[in-house]
Protein backbone atom coordinates (compact mmCIF):
# COMPACT_ATOMS: atom_id res chain seq x y z
CA UNK A 1 0.00 0.00 0.00
CA UNK A 2 1.15 2.72 -1.11
CA UNK A 3 -0.61 5.78 -0.60
CA UNK A 4 0.30 4.79 2.04
CA UNK A 5 2.47 2.89 1.12
CA UNK A 6 3.22 5.66 1.25
CA UNK A 7 3.37 5.23 2.50
CA UNK A 8 3.39 7.33 5.39
CA UNK A 9 6.62 9.79 5.65
CA UNK A 10 5.28 12.88 7.30
CA UNK A 11 7.61 16.15 8.01
CA UNK A 12 7.63 18.29 11.39
CA UNK A 13 7.67 21.37 12.30
CA UNK A 14 11.40 21.90 13.97
CA UNK A 15 13.02 24.06 16.34
CA UNK A 16 15.73 26.39 15.09
CA UNK A 17 19.32 24.95 16.79
CA UNK A 18 21.53 27.70 15.17
CA UNK A 19 25.46 27.12 15.99
CA UNK A 20 26.65 29.83 18.39
CA UNK A 21 28.77 32.37 16.96
CA UNK A 22 32.14 32.69 18.68
CA UNK A 23 32.67 35.94 20.06
CA UNK A 24 36.42 35.61 19.57
CA UNK A 25 38.23 36.77 16.88
CA UNK A 26 35.80 38.56 15.34
CA UNK A 27 36.27 41.90 13.88
CA UNK A 28 34.06 44.67 14.47
CA UNK A 29 32.39 45.20 11.41
CA UNK A 30 31.63 41.94 10.87
CA UNK A 31 30.14 41.80 14.23
CA UNK A 32 27.46 44.35 13.70
CA UNK A 33 26.59 42.21 10.53
CA UNK A 34 26.44 39.47 12.81
CA UNK A 35 24.35 41.13 15.49
CA UNK A 36 21.90 42.29 12.75
CA UNK A 37 21.45 38.53 11.14
CA UNK A 38 20.41 37.09 14.49
CA UNK A 39 18.35 39.95 15.18
CA UNK A 40 16.44 39.53 11.78
CA UNK A 41 16.28 35.68 12.48
CA UNK A 42 14.42 36.48 16.05
CA UNK A 43 11.91 37.83 13.94
CA UNK A 44 11.65 35.19 11.83
CA UNK A 45 13.14 37.50 8.92
CA UNK A 46 14.89 35.38 7.45
CA UNK A 47 15.44 37.35 3.96
CA UNK A 48 17.41 39.92 6.03
CA UNK A 49 19.02 37.03 8.15
CA UNK A 50 20.41 35.90 4.60
CA UNK A 51 21.66 38.93 3.80
CA UNK A 52 23.59 39.65 7.15
CA UNK A 53 25.41 36.35 7.51
CA UNK A 54 26.23 36.42 3.48
CA UNK A 55 28.05 39.78 4.43
CA UNK A 56 29.69 38.00 7.78
CA UNK A 57 30.62 34.63 5.66
CA UNK A 58 32.39 37.39 2.45
CA UNK A 59 34.29 38.42 5.62
CA UNK A 60 35.19 35.41 7.32
CA UNK A 61 35.30 32.70 4.53
CA UNK A 62 37.20 30.30 6.65
CA UNK A 63 34.53 30.45 9.39
CA UNK A 64 32.35 26.93 9.54
CA UNK A 65 30.30 28.42 12.57
CA UNK A 66 29.29 31.39 10.24
CA UNK A 67 28.80 29.51 6.74
CA UNK A 68 26.84 26.82 8.78
CA UNK A 69 24.91 29.99 10.59
CA UNK A 70 24.19 31.01 6.50
CA UNK A 71 23.25 27.61 5.59
CA UNK A 72 20.74 27.60 8.43
CA UNK A 73 19.02 30.57 7.94
CA UNK A 74 18.70 29.91 4.13
CA UNK A 75 17.43 26.80 5.08
CA UNK A 76 14.47 28.78 6.96
CA UNK A 77 14.07 31.10 4.07
CA UNK A 78 12.92 28.17 2.22
CA UNK A 79 16.22 28.11 0.12
CA UNK A 80 16.69 23.59 0.51
CA UNK A 81 19.22 23.67 -2.54
CA UNK A 82 21.35 26.76 -1.71
CA UNK A 83 21.64 25.59 2.04
CA UNK A 84 22.71 22.27 1.39
CA UNK A 85 25.97 24.27 -1.09
CA UNK A 86 26.36 25.89 2.08
CA UNK A 87 26.50 23.49 4.61
CA UNK A 88 28.91 21.62 2.11
CA UNK A 89 31.51 24.33 2.89
CA UNK A 90 30.99 24.26 6.20
CA UNK A 91 31.35 20.81 6.73
CA UNK A 92 34.74 20.58 4.26
CA UNK A 93 36.31 22.82 6.75
CA UNK A 94 35.13 21.36 10.06
CA UNK A 95 34.13 17.74 9.24
CA UNK A 96 33.09 17.47 12.82
CA UNK A 97 30.55 20.21 13.00
CA UNK A 98 27.26 19.03 14.56
CA UNK A 99 24.52 21.35 12.43
CA UNK A 100 25.64 21.16 9.12
CA UNK A 101 25.26 17.70 9.49
CA UNK A 102 21.99 17.73 10.77
CA UNK A 103 20.34 20.36 9.03
CA UNK A 104 22.06 18.95 5.38
CA UNK A 105 19.80 15.81 6.49
CA UNK A 106 16.70 18.05 7.26
CA UNK A 107 17.14 19.76 3.66
CA UNK A 108 17.72 16.49 1.59
CA UNK A 109 14.97 14.93 3.01
CA UNK A 110 12.88 17.53 2.18
CA UNK A 111 14.05 17.39 -1.77
CA UNK A 112 12.91 14.01 -1.56
CA UNK A 113 16.95 12.10 -1.32
CA UNK A 114 16.04 10.28 1.93
CA UNK A 115 19.22 7.98 1.12
CA UNK A 116 21.56 10.93 1.47
CA UNK A 117 19.84 12.21 4.03
CA UNK A 118 20.01 9.21 6.11
CA UNK A 119 23.85 9.00 5.54
CA UNK A 120 24.15 13.04 7.22
CA UNK A 121 21.86 12.63 9.75
CA UNK A 122 24.06 9.04 10.83
CA UNK A 123 26.85 11.23 11.21
CA UNK A 124 24.79 14.18 12.92
CA UNK A 125 24.52 11.51 15.53
CA UNK A 126 27.84 10.28 15.36
CA UNK A 127 28.65 13.71 16.48
CA UNK A 128 26.23 14.37 19.12
CA UNK A 129 23.88 11.60 20.23
CA UNK A 130 20.87 11.85 21.90
CA UNK A 131 19.51 15.14 20.03
CA UNK A 132 15.49 14.01 19.02
CA UNK A 133 15.44 15.58 16.22
CA UNK A 134 17.99 13.88 14.54
CA UNK A 135 16.84 10.80 15.82
CA UNK A 136 12.59 11.86 14.83
CA UNK A 137 14.33 12.84 10.98
CA UNK A 138 16.82 9.45 10.53
CA UNK A 139 13.70 7.06 11.50
CA UNK A 140 11.67 9.16 8.65
CA UNK A 141 14.21 8.41 6.07
CA UNK A 142 14.77 5.13 6.61
CA UNK A 143 10.84 4.05 6.27
CA UNK A 144 11.23 5.95 3.23
CA UNK A 145 13.67 3.55 2.45
CA UNK A 146 11.70 0.93 3.64
CA UNK A 147 14.24 0.10 6.35
CA UNK A 148 10.97 -0.35 8.58
CA UNK A 149 13.35 -2.08 11.46
CA UNK A 150 15.90 0.65 11.89
CA UNK A 151 13.71 3.16 11.70
CA UNK A 152 11.54 1.70 14.50
CA UNK A 153 14.99 1.46 16.49
CA UNK A 154 15.38 5.69 15.60
CA UNK A 155 11.96 6.64 16.39
CA UNK A 156 11.89 4.60 19.93
CA UNK A 157 14.93 6.74 21.19
CA UNK A 158 13.00 9.47 19.84
CA UNK A 159 10.22 8.95 21.53
CA UNK A 160 11.99 8.78 25.19
CA UNK A 161 14.29 11.65 24.49
CA UNK A 162 10.54 13.74 23.53
CA UNK A 163 8.14 12.13 25.17
CA UNK A 164 5.47 14.80 24.24
CA UNK A 165 5.95 15.13 21.15
CA UNK A 166 2.69 14.28 19.20
CA UNK A 167 5.15 14.19 15.54
CA UNK A 168 7.26 11.88 17.49
CA UNK A 169 4.48 9.19 18.31
CA UNK A 170 2.81 9.52 14.87
CA UNK A 171 5.84 8.74 12.80
CA UNK A 172 6.74 6.01 15.41
CA UNK A 173 3.08 4.70 14.96
CA UNK A 174 3.09 4.76 11.47
CA UNK A 175 6.57 2.51 11.63
CA UNK A 176 4.63 0.01 13.63
CA UNK A 177 1.77 -0.10 11.15
CA UNK A 178 4.15 -0.90 8.35
CA UNK A 179 5.72 -3.31 10.11
CA UNK A 180 2.37 -4.96 10.47
CA UNK A 181 1.67 -4.56 6.67
CA UNK A 182 5.14 -6.48 6.59
CA UNK A 183 3.80 -9.80 8.31
CA UNK A 184 0.17 -9.49 6.87
CA UNK A 185 1.77 -9.53 3.30
CA UNK A 186 4.26 -12.42 4.40
CA UNK A 187 1.25 -14.36 5.43
CA UNK A 188 -0.54 -13.34 2.04
CA UNK A 189 2.33 -14.35 -0.10
CA UNK A 190 3.21 -18.27 1.73
CA UNK A 191 -0.34 -18.82 2.76
CA UNK A 192 -2.93 -17.63 0.54
CA UNK A 193 -5.63 -19.59 1.26
CA UNK A 194 -4.88 -20.40 4.83
CA UNK A 195 -6.97 -19.96 8.10
CA UNK A 196 -5.45 -17.20 9.48
CA UNK A 197 -5.56 -14.85 6.32
CA UNK A 198 -9.31 -15.89 6.29
CA UNK A 199 -9.43 -14.57 10.24
CA UNK A 200 -7.60 -11.52 9.18
CA UNK A 201 -9.81 -10.46 6.67
CA UNK A 202 -12.62 -11.09 8.39
CA UNK A 203 -11.32 -8.68 11.19
CA UNK A 204 -10.78 -6.22 8.72
CA UNK A 205 -14.96 -6.47 7.33
CA UNK A 206 -15.91 -6.38 11.33
CA UNK A 207 -13.92 -2.97 11.86
CA UNK A 208 -15.63 -1.36 8.58
CA UNK A 209 -18.88 -2.67 10.17
CA UNK A 210 -19.69 -5.01 7.49
CA UNK A 211 -21.06 -8.06 10.21
CA UNK A 212 -22.30 -10.35 6.89
CA UNK A 213 -18.98 -10.48 4.94
CA UNK A 214 -16.90 -10.94 7.74
CA UNK A 215 -19.29 -14.14 9.07
CA UNK A 216 -18.82 -15.36 5.84
CA UNK A 217 -14.77 -14.76 6.18
CA UNK A 218 -14.42 -15.81 9.71
CA UNK A 219 -16.08 -19.64 8.95
CA UNK A 220 -14.04 -19.62 5.94
CA UNK A 221 -11.51 -19.02 8.72
CA UNK A 222 -13.14 -21.92 10.77
CA UNK A 223 -13.23 -24.70 7.87
CA UNK A 224 -9.88 -24.10 7.34
CA UNK A 225 -8.42 -23.79 11.04
CA UNK A 226 -10.94 -25.58 13.05
CA UNK A 227 -8.40 -25.29 16.07
CA UNK A 228 -8.90 -21.83 16.78
CA UNK A 229 -10.84 -21.29 19.51
CA UNK A 230 -11.09 -17.24 18.64
CA UNK A 231 -12.23 -17.85 15.37
CA UNK A 232 -15.68 -19.96 16.67
CA UNK A 233 -16.24 -17.79 19.50
CA UNK A 234 -16.17 -14.78 16.67
CA UNK A 235 -19.08 -16.88 14.37
CA UNK A 236 -20.99 -17.54 17.71
CA UNK A 237 -21.10 -13.65 18.75
CA UNK A 238 -21.65 -12.51 15.16
CA UNK A 239 -24.69 -15.36 15.18
CA UNK A 240 -23.06 -17.53 11.97
CA UNK A 241 -23.37 -21.57 12.13
CA UNK A 242 -19.67 -23.12 12.51
CA UNK A 243 -19.01 -25.23 9.77
CA UNK A 244 -17.84 -28.80 9.46
CA UNK A 245 -14.41 -29.43 8.14
CA UNK A 246 -12.07 -32.02 7.20
CA UNK A 247 -9.55 -30.01 5.89
CA UNK A 248 -6.27 -29.61 8.40
CA UNK A 249 -3.03 -27.96 7.61
CA UNK A 250 0.26 -29.05 8.30
CA UNK A 251 1.94 -28.08 11.82
CA UNK A 252 4.42 -26.38 9.85
CA UNK A 253 2.24 -23.79 8.00
CA UNK A 254 0.06 -23.53 11.06
CA UNK A 255 2.97 -22.66 13.43
CA UNK A 256 3.92 -20.43 10.24
CA UNK A 257 0.53 -18.81 9.76
CA UNK A 258 0.42 -17.81 13.69
CA UNK A 259 3.38 -16.46 13.78
CA UNK A 260 3.27 -13.63 11.08
CA UNK A 261 -0.78 -13.58 11.91
CA UNK A 262 0.32 -12.36 15.35
CA UNK A 263 3.25 -10.64 14.48
CA UNK A 264 0.91 -8.54 12.53
CA UNK A 265 -1.57 -7.84 15.40
CA UNK A 266 1.38 -7.15 18.14
CA UNK A 267 2.89 -4.73 15.55
CA UNK A 268 -0.66 -2.71 15.14
CA UNK A 269 -1.84 -2.93 19.04
CA UNK A 270 2.04 -0.74 18.74
CA UNK A 271 0.74 1.68 16.35
CA UNK A 272 -2.72 1.93 18.03
CA UNK A 273 -0.71 2.34 21.58
CA UNK A 274 1.58 5.36 19.64
CA UNK A 275 -1.71 7.10 18.57
CA UNK A 276 -3.04 6.77 21.57
CA UNK A 277 -0.37 8.51 22.73
CA UNK A 278 -0.99 11.12 20.68
CA UNK A 279 -4.51 11.83 22.43
CA UNK A 280 -3.35 11.87 25.30
CA UNK A 281 -0.73 14.74 25.22
CA UNK A 282 -2.36 16.66 22.32
CA UNK A 283 -5.69 15.37 21.95
CA UNK A 284 -6.62 18.49 19.60
CA UNK A 285 -3.72 18.71 17.59
CA UNK A 286 -3.29 18.05 13.81
CA UNK A 287 -1.44 14.88 14.34
CA UNK A 288 -4.83 13.62 16.40
CA UNK A 289 -6.81 14.97 13.53
CA UNK A 290 -4.97 13.10 11.24
CA UNK A 291 -5.00 9.52 13.08
CA UNK A 292 -8.70 10.40 13.22
CA UNK A 293 -8.86 10.42 9.83
CA UNK A 294 -6.96 7.82 8.77
CA UNK A 295 -9.01 5.54 10.98
CA UNK A 296 -12.01 6.91 9.16
CA UNK A 297 -10.11 6.21 5.48
CA UNK A 298 -9.24 2.33 6.67
CA UNK A 299 -13.11 2.25 7.45
CA UNK A 300 -14.28 3.68 4.33
CA UNK A 301 -15.35 6.39 5.46
CA UNK A 302 -14.50 8.97 3.15
CA UNK A 303 -16.14 11.89 3.82
CA UNK A 304 -15.41 11.81 7.89
CA UNK A 305 -12.15 11.05 6.25
CA UNK A 306 -11.66 14.08 4.65
CA UNK A 307 -13.44 16.01 7.68
CA UNK A 308 -10.37 15.36 9.38
CA UNK A 309 -7.38 15.65 7.27
CA UNK A 310 -9.22 19.13 6.26
CA UNK A 311 -9.35 19.97 10.41
CA UNK A 312 -5.65 19.24 10.57
CA UNK A 313 -4.56 21.13 7.13
CA UNK A 314 -6.62 24.13 9.00
CA UNK A 315 -3.73 24.07 11.74
CA UNK A 316 -0.58 23.04 10.02
CA UNK A 317 -1.44 24.02 5.92
CA UNK A 318 2.32 23.12 5.32
CA UNK A 319 1.65 19.47 6.08
CA UNK A 320 2.63 16.85 3.37
CA UNK A 321 0.75 13.58 2.84
CA UNK A 322 -2.86 15.21 3.59
CA UNK A 323 -3.50 16.85 0.08
CA UNK A 324 -2.95 13.10 -1.05
CA UNK A 325 -4.90 11.63 1.52
CA UNK A 326 -7.68 13.67 0.54
CA UNK A 327 -7.47 13.58 -3.11
CA UNK A 328 -7.37 9.86 -2.71
CA UNK A 329 -10.35 9.68 -0.73
CA UNK A 330 -11.85 11.89 -3.56
CA UNK A 331 -11.55 9.61 -6.21
CA UNK A 332 -13.12 6.84 -4.24
CA UNK A 333 -16.22 8.91 -3.99
CA UNK A 334 -15.69 9.58 -7.82
CA UNK A 335 -14.80 13.58 -7.52
CA UNK A 336 -11.58 13.14 -9.91
CA UNK A 337 -11.42 16.95 -10.49
CA UNK A 338 -11.36 17.93 -7.06
CA UNK A 339 -8.90 15.07 -6.54
CA UNK A 340 -6.99 17.22 -9.03
CA UNK A 341 -6.88 20.08 -7.07
CA UNK A 342 -5.57 18.34 -3.73
CA UNK A 343 -3.01 16.67 -5.78
CA UNK A 344 -1.73 19.48 -7.32
CA UNK A 345 -1.81 21.12 -3.54
CA UNK A 346 0.29 18.33 -2.99
CA UNK A 347 3.03 19.16 -5.39
CA UNK A 348 3.23 22.56 -4.18
CA UNK A 349 4.31 21.16 -1.01
CA UNK A 350 6.78 18.48 -2.63
CA UNK A 351 7.65 20.03 -6.03
CA UNK A 352 10.78 17.27 -5.55
CA UNK A 353 8.66 14.41 -4.52
CA UNK A 354 8.09 11.88 -7.56
CA UNK A 355 5.23 9.88 -5.88
CA UNK A 356 3.12 13.56 -5.84
CA UNK A 357 4.44 13.89 -9.23
CA UNK A 358 2.98 10.12 -9.66
CA UNK A 359 -0.82 11.23 -7.75
CA UNK A 360 -1.36 14.28 -10.05
CA UNK A 361 -0.53 12.23 -13.62
CA UNK A 362 -2.51 9.44 -12.73
CA UNK A 363 -5.61 11.68 -12.61
CA UNK A 364 -5.14 13.46 -15.14
CA UNK A 365 -4.59 10.06 -17.25
CA UNK A 366 -7.65 8.99 -16.11
CA UNK A 367 -9.36 12.33 -17.24
CA UNK A 368 -7.82 12.07 -20.42
CA UNK A 369 -6.03 14.87 -20.24
CA UNK A 370 -2.29 12.94 -21.82
CA UNK A 371 -0.34 15.90 -22.86
CA UNK A 372 -0.63 17.17 -19.12
CA UNK A 373 -0.16 13.84 -17.32
CA UNK A 374 2.85 13.10 -19.96
CA UNK A 375 4.82 16.73 -18.82
CA UNK A 376 4.00 16.15 -14.52
CA UNK A 377 4.82 12.36 -15.15
CA UNK A 378 8.48 12.28 -17.00
CA UNK A 379 9.32 15.07 -14.44
CA UNK A 380 8.64 12.24 -11.86
CA UNK A 381 10.81 9.55 -13.57
CA UNK A 382 13.82 12.28 -13.31
CA UNK A 383 13.30 12.25 -9.12
CA UNK A 384 14.32 9.66 -6.86
CA UNK A 385 12.71 6.64 -7.07
CA UNK A 386 9.86 6.90 -8.91
CA UNK A 387 7.32 4.46 -8.35
CA UNK A 388 6.68 1.73 -10.36
CA UNK A 389 3.21 3.20 -11.77
CA UNK A 390 4.53 5.97 -13.41
CA UNK A 391 5.81 3.45 -16.10
CA UNK A 392 1.94 1.93 -16.64
CA UNK A 393 0.87 5.75 -16.94
CA UNK A 394 3.07 6.91 -19.39
CA UNK A 395 2.95 3.48 -21.20
CA UNK A 396 -0.64 4.32 -21.62
CA UNK A 397 -0.59 7.45 -23.14
CA UNK A 398 2.35 6.81 -25.75
CA UNK A 399 0.16 3.37 -26.61
CA UNK A 400 -3.29 6.07 -27.32
CA UNK A 401 -0.45 7.94 -29.12
CA UNK A 402 0.68 5.07 -31.12
CA UNK A 403 4.39 5.67 -30.48
CA UNK A 404 4.23 1.89 -30.45
CA UNK A 405 8.18 1.36 -29.73
CA UNK A 406 8.29 3.46 -26.33
CA UNK A 407 5.06 2.43 -25.14
CA UNK A 408 6.79 -0.78 -25.66
CA UNK A 409 9.43 0.16 -23.60
CA UNK A 410 7.74 1.87 -20.68
CA UNK A 411 5.22 -1.05 -20.32
CA UNK A 412 7.94 -3.97 -20.65
CA UNK A 413 9.78 -2.04 -17.84
CA UNK A 414 6.29 -2.28 -15.36
CA UNK A 415 6.13 -6.13 -16.19
CA UNK A 416 9.63 -6.80 -15.53
CA UNK A 417 8.89 -5.59 -12.29
CA UNK A 418 5.22 -6.80 -11.51
CA UNK A 419 5.12 -10.31 -13.93
CA UNK A 420 1.51 -10.79 -12.31
CA UNK A 421 -0.05 -7.25 -13.66
CA UNK A 422 -2.42 -8.82 -16.05
CA UNK A 423 -3.91 -5.16 -17.33
CA UNK A 424 0.04 -4.02 -17.89
CA UNK A 425 0.43 -7.18 -20.16
CA UNK A 426 -3.08 -6.48 -22.05
CA UNK A 427 -1.81 -2.66 -22.78
CA UNK A 428 1.89 -4.35 -24.00
CA UNK A 429 0.48 -6.96 -26.29
CA UNK A 430 -1.63 -3.84 -28.08
CA UNK A 431 1.37 -1.98 -28.03
CA UNK A 432 3.01 -5.12 -29.80
CA UNK A 433 0.51 -5.42 -32.26
CA UNK A 434 0.41 -1.83 -33.35
CA UNK A 435 4.00 -2.23 -34.18
CA UNK A 436 3.55 -4.92 -35.94
CA UNK A 437 5.56 -7.53 -33.64
CA UNK A 438 2.65 -10.46 -33.99
CA UNK A 439 4.58 -13.13 -32.49
CA UNK A 440 5.73 -10.82 -28.95
CA UNK A 441 1.88 -9.50 -29.22
CA UNK A 442 1.19 -13.50 -28.72
CA UNK A 443 3.54 -13.96 -26.10
CA UNK A 444 2.11 -10.85 -24.40
CA UNK A 445 -1.61 -12.00 -25.05
CA UNK A 446 -0.89 -15.59 -23.19
CA UNK A 447 0.92 -13.86 -20.19
CA UNK A 448 -2.54 -11.53 -19.67
CA UNK A 449 -4.45 -14.89 -20.27
CA UNK A 450 -2.29 -16.32 -17.58
CA UNK A 451 -2.16 -13.47 -15.15
CA UNK A 452 -6.08 -12.70 -15.53
CA UNK A 453 -6.69 -16.62 -14.62
CA UNK A 454 -4.40 -16.45 -11.64
CA UNK A 455 -6.44 -13.56 -10.34
CA UNK A 456 -9.34 -15.25 -11.11
CA UNK A 457 -8.36 -18.30 -9.12
CA UNK A 458 -7.29 -16.24 -5.99
CA UNK A 459 -8.18 -17.64 -2.91
CA UNK A 460 -11.31 -15.62 -1.99
CA UNK A 461 -9.86 -14.65 1.32
CA UNK A 462 -6.87 -13.23 -0.34
CA UNK A 463 -9.09 -11.47 -3.44
CA UNK A 464 -11.34 -9.56 -0.52
CA UNK A 465 -8.09 -8.83 1.61
CA UNK A 466 -6.16 -6.65 -1.92
CA UNK A 467 -9.52 -5.45 -2.35
CA UNK A 468 -9.57 -4.03 1.05
CA UNK A 469 -5.90 -2.84 0.58
CA UNK A 470 -6.96 -0.62 -2.67
CA UNK A 471 -5.38 2.55 -1.41
CA UNK A 472 -6.77 4.62 -4.89
CA UNK A 473 -9.23 4.41 -6.94
CA UNK A 474 -8.83 4.96 -10.50
CA UNK A 475 -10.98 5.31 -13.53
CA UNK A 476 -10.16 2.82 -16.24
CA UNK A 477 -9.13 4.14 -19.69
CA UNK A 478 -8.32 0.18 -21.17
CA UNK A 479 -7.38 0.29 -24.83
CA UNK A 480 -9.21 -2.66 -26.83
CA UNK A 481 -6.59 -4.97 -29.13
CA UNK A 482 -6.85 -4.08 -32.72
Amino acid sequence: MRGIVTVLILLCTIPRTVAQNSAQNVPAEVAVHAAAAKEAESRNDFPKAVEQYSLVVKAMPSSAEMQSNLGVVLYFAGDKQRSLEVFERAMQIDPNLFVPHLFSGFALFQLSQPARSAQQLERAIHLRGGDPMAHLWLGYAYLSLGKVSEATSQLQIASNLKPDDPDVWYALGQAYLRAGQEATEKLLSMSADGGRLWQLTAEQYLMRGDRTEAVKLFEGAAERRPDLADVRQSITQLGGSIPASTRVESPAQRSTEDRLYHQAHEDESKAEAAFGRISQIAPDSYRAHQVMGNAFAAQGQSDEAIKEYRAALAMKPDLPELHAAIGNNLLRVAKPQEALEEFREELALQPFSASACEGVGRVLVSLGRDDEASEVLNRALKLDRPPLETYRLLGKIELRRRNYPKAIELLTHYVTQDPGDSTTWYLLAGAYRGSGATARMNEAIEHYKQTSLDTKQRAHAQMEYKKLGQDRAEVSTEEQLP
